[in-house]
């Protein structure tokens, strides 16, 4: 309220000083270094950089009302000077020469940043304007807590700073692009609030659209829980953004029947809500909405062969480990999208049993029962047109992993990683990594570019 007071919107200003400063920060790194030590250092001091801008708008808004732009850049400068001095320090530790030289020429740049931003003002707009909504985005209400100004005035920031010249401001991309790092986003959906977050890979913006990994946690889960199986570091390496979206109450509405969950029993629409999903990485992080792959796990793997069968247009690739679906997925899957899809799963898996049936209790409430992984696989490799399979040993030990590949496939993929005697996980055995494997079959897949 004091905040509407004063003329200010304050979601606009703690997100145009985060923005500016995680900009500024990234910036930095051409002066600090491009080591691996130095990137680390980089998005270590951006949380640093969050709650300080945060602690700013708070100043702004209880005491001193419409702030004026060069006080403002200042204060973003400030931030960008912390964090780019932590750049420094991370580096002097893995290479002391370098450091010595790199930290004042570091220092230099902040204080030039801080007398542009000042002077030129280019958070003013920022500040006044409400974001726009996304033009015919009806399915659902988006917002976005951490989110970047619209790529325009993004643009127009990053001029102002880098001083280019009017042809560089011209060839800017024109697809919408985020600042490095974890975005919060909300999507209100038949009067349910849905939450995900976003990872944005390190590096300037890109020219053109990204391609989008979506993974899919177990029951009684959250989106972030899947963020410690690796993909990220892989993901970025290729460019992907990476999101972590969360079931409601914990499980996802994956089609099973008899299952005692909040999700099954009120009918969520989660197949809504994981397109809605697409459409606002869309039209807000420049996700390539014809590149978009579904990774899952247990309840979440279920869930993404749903989306396969329900909405297999929208994606480019699915990889299902643990799960595979409900019973009764091969009847109601038949007219299915043709789509590369991976399959991990174990033979001795108690909670999802390999060769479908019940599921295991759990606090004695019923889970309803899954499909066997042979009948799955029977739909895709129908669906892609695969003329027969190839069964390859790729692990002896300590578990048995056998590969089986879909040949002659003329209009998808079919792979399947049957882990003899594993149970129910996600696998890291001898030199067969779960994580690994999926990428490699997403890379191979997903169009590229």
């Amino acid at each position: 309220e004091r905040c509407a007071g004063a003329g200010l919107a304050p979601a606009n200003l703690s997100r145009a000083l985060q923005s500016v400063a995680q900009h500024l920060i990234c910036r930095a790194t051409s002066y600090v270094g491009r080591s691996r030590s130095s990137r680390r250092a980089v998005w270590r001091a951006l949380p640093l950089a969050q709650r300080i801008s945060r602690s700013v708008s708070r100043f702004v808004c209880n005491g001193v009302g419409v702030l004026k732009k060069r006080l403002l850049g200042a204060l973003v400068g400030l931030t960008m000077v912390i964090g780019v001095l932590s750049c420094g320090h991370q580096r002097k530790l893995s290479n002391a020469s370098a450091a010595s030289a790199d930290v004042p020429a570091a220092r230099r740049m902040a204080g030039t940043a801080i007398n542009s931003l000042g002077s030129a003002g280019v958070l003013g707009k920022w500040i006044g304007e409400p974001r726009k909504a996304v033009a015919g985005q009806s399915v659902a209400t988006a917002t976005s807590s951490n989110a970047a100004a619209p790529a325009t005035t993004s643009t127009s920031a990053a001029s102002s700073v880098d001083k280019a010249s009017p042809a560089a401001a011209a060839q800017a991309p024109s697809v919408p692009t985020l600042a490095p790092g974890l975005h919060q986003f909300a999507i209100t959906l038949n009067g349910l609030a849905r939450t995900w977050s976003l990872v944005v890979p390190p590096g300037p913006a890109p020219s053109k659209a990204r391609p989008l990994i979506i993974a899919l946690h177990g029951a009684d889960g959250r989106g972030t829980d899947m963020r410690g199986l690796g993909f990220e570091a892989l993901a970025s390496a290729a460019g992907y953004l990476v999101a972590y979206p969360d079931a409601w109450e914990g499980s996802w509405n994956d089609g099973r029947v008899g299952v005692q969950s909040v999700a099954h029993q009120q009918q969520v629409d989660d197949v809504g809500f994981l397109q809605a999903l697409i459409a606002q990485a869309v039209h807000e992080a420049g996700a390539d909405a014809r590149r978009v792959a579904v990774v899952g796990i247990s309840n979440g793997a279920m869930m993404a062969s749903r989306l396969a069968c329900e909405a297999g247009s929208s994606l480019a690739a699915v990889a299902l480990v643990d799960g595979v679906g409900p019973q009764d997925l091969p009847t109601r899957c038949n007219g299915a999208t043709a789509l590369p899809v991976v399959v991990v799963a174990g033979t001795a898996d108690t909670v999802v049993p390999y060769l479908g049936g019940p599921i295991a209790r759990r606090n004695g409430l019923s889970r309803g029962a899954a499909a066997s992984v042979d009948s799955v696989l029977d739909i895709w490799l129908r669906r892609d047109g695969c003329s027969s399979t190839k069964e390859t040993v790729v692990i002896f030990a300590p578990l048995r992993i056998v590969e089986v590949r879909g040949l002659g496939c003329t209009a998808g993929a079919v792979r399947h990683y049957r882990v003899e005697g594993g149970g129910h996980q996600w696998f890291d055995v001898g030199e067969f990594h779960t994580t690994a494997a999926v990428w490699q079959f997403i890379a191979e897949t997903v169009p590229q570019g």
